[in-house]
């Protein structure tokens, strides 16, 4: 077996084939329904939401109460004047940790574009997959793989190639800059994009050939190993190892295979377009398009085929996975039918699926100096790659995985158009997020992430997406134009009498669906210019999006029988909430060490080599604050005391020390 895997035109006889069970056709009756979706609005003002369908109000399950957010003191009118709001992004010049701060840890300062500015105690960099404290952003953390130190220190001093790049928000404080969101890597825009030409499997390295007659090599930085072997060239530059940052288009996770018959990256789960790449099907035909496989089971509005197409190459380059092998059909519903049930020998949806030679990727990571790849140039040492690849999974399955793009939010704060300090300014509730999810006919939710104020890591999730969001009524409809949207379920397979299942949380108020034809299928999209008042207050450090098919807003948050949020710790005890075994998560097998029970929805369903299927959760990058309205007015402050996560959560001990307002 060759340590290797070349370009499809170099691989003659080295082409894996596999068999594949051809099952038989999946056809529906003429009664299915779909309408489009992909971008979900608030309903219009002038259209108002009709008053069916419309859930009860929000219990206090749906949020923290005041009792557990440790809630912050806008400044006086007085002192707002005296506040003015900075967003500067340029490398780290010079810095210091010389503050010690209550409860372990540091601040200090930093120099950026010949601005010196306060790193406050407990202050969060986010980098681009991870999360650290000030001391670590600063030290570097333990366990580096590298021929020279990757600390802050050697980083300014010029012995690595380029500064780290440092982003901060925060507020001038009657002259002094005082950061209080903090965002880092080596180059934020630095990215590539190219054709794999070979797999190294020796060492992991994907090797994508340059129009220059030279290549370039790949080293994706998986220091617990999820997506590949364990490498790490710094730790805080690495992959997301609980959401996939290693993704198809669609968001199914893909791998680097640690071995030639790696059984977490199996070769079974890129199948060849000789072999056939399963499809969803065409109304009227009752096949797959692609000649010989057996369709998903999916009709789509514009009477063609909206979904995967043949591949190019010798792999697929989009195709439909059956639901996992052993899956279980509904009692009730008998679905999914045995032909939509994976064989030991078909591709399985709760494995990770490997890059190929010919596979178009972009991607994105730092430059490593000094550790040359076989082609003698400085490998990159990658934390996010997307393969042009489009990988579905069976339409009503578990496991579905989704993968969150561009998003940013605006807290609801003064409505009346002026400052604290009674200066105009521009503020509008709004938020913005593009998802992609591999069930296209999947209904997504989107929550904001509040946290037990005493940093117990105890969560509820704040649904944001209800009908007064995204328009949709508890019947599939459009709400303003009282049209279907989405998938609607409905048609029977002949000879079998199973009938195509409406979406899971179907008969849920709100939700977002994808975008049933045209040409991003599985997008599922949020523009909310002006949100419902009240449902965005106080912005969280993260949110998460989570298909229906694993938990709807009705079961994602526990119930606890009236037990009151004082009491944080006896709650999590009696709920009998598991969460990650922070002190060892791969456990000893080197999958997470998170189990399911009742009460933790979120993480009922593990699979793709440990990762938590179904949702994704992500750290917010953008915070949109209010804006000057006046030519020449003193600049508004940015409102951090509307970011309650400022005073203390799970991710950092403590409030803001010195606070930047």
């Amino acid at each position: 077996m060759s340590n290797s895997k070349a370009a499809p035109a170099e691989q003659g006889k080295r082409i894996v084939k596999f068999a594949v069970a051809i099952a038989a056709c999946v056809a529906f009756g003429a009664t299915m329904a779909l309408a489009k979706g992909g971008t979900a609005k608030p309903p219009n003002p002038k259209n108002p939401p009709p008053p069916v369908g419309v859930l009860p109000a929000p219990s206090p399950l749906t949020r923290l109460t005041p009792a557990t957010v440790k809630l912050l003191t806008p400044p006086s009118a007085a002192a707002d004047a005296a506040i003015h709001g900075f967003d500067v992004t340029g490398f780290v010049e010079s810095y210091d940790a010389s503050a010690t701060c209550a409860g372990g840890g540091s601040g200090g300062n930093v120099t950026i574009n010949g601005t010196k500015i306060v790193i406050p105690c407990n202050l969060v960099i986010q980098m681009p997959a991870n999360t650290i404290a000030w001391a670590d952003f600063v030290s570097g953390l333990t366990g580096q793989v590298s021929p020279e130190p990757y600390d802050l220190a050697s980083i300014t001093s010029g012995s690595q190639n380029p500064s780290f790049e440092l982003h901060l928000v925060g507020n001038i404080v009657n002259g002094t800059y005082i950061a209080a969101l903090g965002f880092a890597s080596q180059q934020s825009v630095n990215s590539g994009a190219g054709i794999i030409s070979s797999i190294d499997l020796s060492n992991g390295h994907i090797v994508v050939a340059s129009n220059a007659g030279t290549t370039v090599e790949l080293e994706i930085n998986d220091p617990r190993g999820r997506f590949g072997r364990v490498t790490s060239r710094d730790d805080r530059l690495s992959v997301d190892d609980a959401n996939p940052t290693i993704v198809a288009s669609t968001g199914y996770p893909m791998c680097v295979p640690r071995s030639a018959n790696d059984p977490e990256c199996p070769q079974k789960n890129r199948p060849t377009s000789v072999a056939g790449c399963r499809d969803f099907i065409t109304p009227g035909t009752g096949v797959g398009v692609t000649p010989g496989t057996a369709g998903a089971g999916v009709f789509f509005n514009n009477g063609a085929n909206g979904g995967p197409a043949p591949g190019g190459g010798v792999y697929c380059t989009s195709f439909v996975m059956k639901a996992p092998p052993g899956t279980a059909p509904d009692p009730t519903t008998l679905y999914p039918p045995p032909s939509a049930i994976a064989s030991a020998t078909e591709p399985d949806a709760t494995k990770q699926a490997p890059f190929e030679p010919g596979d178009h990727i972009t991607w994105s990571g730092s430059l490593m100096r000094g550790v040359p790849g076989a082609n003698g140039v400085d490998v990159i040492s990658v934390h996010t790659i997307t393969a042009d690849i489009g990988i579905f999974t069976q339409p009503g399955t578990l496991p579905v995985y989704l993968h969150m793009g561009e998003f940013g939010l605006a807290g609801d704060i003064n409505a009346a158009g002026l400052s604290i300090a009674g200066i105009p300014e521009e503020v509008q509730n709004r938020i913005f997020l593009e998802a992609d999810v591999t069930d296209i006919t999947a209904i997504v939710d989107a929550y904001l992430v509040d946290q037990d104020g005493s940093g117990s890591g105890f969560e509820v999730q704040r649904w944001i997406t209800p009908l007064n969001m995204t328009g949709r009524t508890n019947a599939g409809l459009d709400s303003a134009k009282a049209r279907p949207i989405g998938f609607q379920g409905g048609g029977v397979v002949p000879g079998s009498g199973v009938v195509f299942p409406k979406p899971a949380g179907f008969g849920i108020e709100g939700g977002i669906v994808t975008q049933l034809d045209g040409a991003q299928i599985s997008r599922a999209r949020l523009r909310a210019t002006k949100a419902t008042p009240g449902i965005l207050t106080s912005p969280t450090r993260t949110i998460r999006i989570v298909a229906r098919s694993l938990c709807t807003p009705a079961n994602i948050n526990p119930t606890d029988g009236g037990l009151s949020y004082s009491g944080v710790p006896s709650l999590t005890t009696t709920l009998g909430w598991t969460g990650v075994n922070k002190s060892n998560p791969n456990g000893a097998t080197g999958t997470a060490a998170i189990t399911s029970d009742g009460a933790t929805c979120v993480n009922r369903a593990i699979a793709g080599n440990g990762l938590s299927t179904g949702q994704y959760v992500a750290p917010v990058f953008e915070f949109i604050f209010p804006e000057n309205v006046g030519r020449g007015d003193p600049i508004v402050s940015n409102n951090f005391w509307d970011l309650n996560f400022l005073s203390g959560d799970a991710t950092a001990p403590g409030p803001l020390v010195p606070q930047p307002w």
